[in-house]
């Protein structure tokens, strides 16, 4: 799927990243999947396949929140690991400096499947697969951190600072752009309201 913060890169180009983390004779570069933020690209070298994703240029327009998000997938990639019972792709190389290529990028080990919603299932497939994607979610709900809020964005003491900086940025997104979020004001009252409730200490995710 294309979009405006795809980067559209060359064979040449995808193949000097590769270089780059020392993996060579890369052949079968292909697109992939069907997201709308990042590109991402399959390639193969001697047997092994991997993926590589771009985030998009640091020129283009983005939402407050979206920004550095590869390097925040990277840090939860990092966590999840010490999870039980969570697979997490290899990550074989990464580079957030846009001096080998003009975005962030990393390089990371492919895994086979499918979108559920393509595949012809059986009702008991179906089941299964759903089950299997709840006790993943409860596994990753394990994580905890030690402040609240999008590490992307920083991060907060209690939900009410956090919650408060995230619709504000979004606000302020609205404006950058001439428009105004009726809906995003009212959020802001509503979390300046019950300020009181937010700021109670709970359990970090």
């Amino acid at each position: 799927m294309n979009s405006r913060t795809k980067v559209q890169l060359s064979n040449s180009e995808i193949e000097k990243i590769f270089i780059s983390a020392g993996i060579e004779n890369i052949t079968d570069i292909q697109p992939l999947g069907a997201g709308e933020y990042n590109a991402v690209y399959s390639a193969k070298s001697e047997g092994t396949e991997y993926a590589l994703k771009i985030a998009p240029k640091k020129e283009t327009p983005v939402l407050a929140y979206e920004r550095s998000m590869l390097q925040t997938e990277l840090y939860w990639y990092s966590r999840m690991k010490s999870i039980e019972g969570v697979s997490v792709p290899k990550i074989y190389y990464s580079d957030l400096s846009c001096k080998i290529a003009p975005c962030e990028f990393f390089i990371m080990e492919k895994i086979q499947g499918g979108h559920l919603n393509s595949m012809k299932l059986t009702d008991d497939e179906k089941f299964y697969a759903q089950r299997e994607k709840a006790l993943f979610a409860a596994r990753l709900h394990k994580m905890k951190n030690d402040r609240y809020g999008y590490v992307q964005n920083g991060l907060h003491d209690d939900w009410y600072q956090a919650l408060r900086h995230m619709t504000l940025a979004l606000l302020n997104d609205c404006k950058l752009k001439g428009k105004r979020s009726r809906r995003g004001e009212r959020l802001l009252r509503l979390i300046d309201k019950h300020s009181e409730i937010l700021k109670k200490p709970s359990a970090l995710w």
